[in-house]
């Protein structure tokens, strides 16, 4: 994978990590997958199912009511993903940070 084309992409995987073959086990339900194919960025989507035995994951974008699948043992995908329980993690501190402000002990910032 070209990394020119990754670090052009950067800004569309802020909160992403790569993922290696090694680590596909780690993937789960609900994790977000954004991978490039042949070195076009796909925007990817949520993984509904996974298949590890076969190599293989089922994708949907709940938008548009669509899901594919994903072969994992493509050599032209390289895959990145944002996991469920860091987004979980991720609105559990802006919902602290919120209840903070409301609760008067943090103050507006203006610029």
């Amino acid at each position: 994978m070209n990394k020119n084309i990754v670090i052009a992409h950067k800004h569309l995987l802020d909160g992403f990590k790569s993922l290696t073959p090694i680590k596909y086990s780690n993937i789960k339900i609900n994790d977000y997958i954004r991978y490039f194919n042949n070195n076009e960025l796909k925007y990817g989507g949520f993984v509904k199912f996974i298949n590890l035995d076969k190599n293989y994951i089922v994708l949907i974008n709940y938008n548009k009511n669509f899901s594919w699948s994903l072969q994992l043992n493509d050599p032209k995908i390289k895959m990145f993903i944002r996991t469920k329980a860091s987004v979980d993690a991720k609105k559990k501190e802006m919902a602290k940070i919120y209840k903070q402000y409301k609760d008067g002990k943090l103050k507006e910032c203006k610029k």
